[in-house]
């Protein structure tokens, strides 16, 4: 907790007595490394994402919103303007195929409107 209220979850961590050489950027996960609550897309969660709005589950506008507001929330514990919004946990991409479809959503429709509230997502691996 103090580390998030300080700002502090990045850090240069000292390895040893290399001198610089010894020194490593790191830092905490905000989420350790699961998904933010409301965004897990395996067989195991219950979580999707529904764009076609002729469904009766349609919740787009309701998934981006929350995950706006997760992602805000998230990078104001840190001081790079660069977050990990990780997606995994033990045991979650039994259903990798569930999980890659859902993100490719995210990702394209977070995409869309990037200019509106300034986030950019991207696959990445640390």
């Amino acid at each position: 907790i103090k580390r998030k209220e300080e700002q502090n979850m990045e850090m240069i961590w000292n390895a040893g007595e290399g001198g610089d050489e010894g020194k490593i950027f790191t830092g905490i996960n905000y989420n350790v490394y699961g998904p933010p609550p409301g965004f897990c897309f395996d067989s195991l969660c219950t979580d999707v994402i529904m764009d076609d709005k002729r469904l009766e589950d349609y919740n787009l506008d309701e998934k981006l919103s929350s995950f706006i507001n997760l992602t805000y929330e998230q990078a104001a514990v840190y001081k790079s303007d660069h977050i990990m919004m990780t997606m995994g946990e033990d045991f979650q991409y039994q259903e990798a195929n569930m999980w890659y479809k859902n993100l490719d959503k995210l990702i394209k429709y977070m995409n869309e409107n990037q200019e509106e509230h300034k986030i950019h997502l991207m696959y990445s691996t640390p």
